[in-house]
């Protein structure tokens, strides 16, 4: 994808202001967490693969076939497994789950924070 400028700027100040309020809020059982998503076969990707591959004079399957070699685990995500995690983190199962930033992206990040 291109380079995202303002959202790259950006997501330091969220992740800080989550572990800031993770702090504040845990004694009255707040849960505050950030979730990373990688990429997503939605129909934003779809429409990214779309312009790039026009941009390219390629098809979009071959731009999203690059995009899924370049994740560990060969494929984009489902949506469907991105709800079900955010569900689970706002579930009572996830209680002591709190000031975390979560990839959920196939391997795709690998820092180790």
């Amino acid at each position: 994808m291109d380079t995202l400028v303002t959202s790259n700027v950006l997501r330091p100040g969220v992740v800080g202001l989550a572990k800031s309020l993770a702090a504040q809020l845990a004694p009255e059982g707040i849960t505050v967490n950030v979730v990373c998503p990688g990429y997503f076969r939605t129909e934003r990707v779809e429409e990214l693969a779309r312009d790039l591959a026009k941009r390219r004079g390629i098809e979009p399957e071959q731009v999203v076939a690059e995009w899924e070699a370049g994740v560990p685990a060969r494929r984009l995500g489902d949506p469907a497994e991105l709800g079900d995690f955010v569900a689970f983190l706002a579930s009572e199962r996830a209680s002591y789950l709190t000031g975390a930033t979560i990839q959920i992206d196939g391997g795709y990040v690998r820092g180790l924070m």
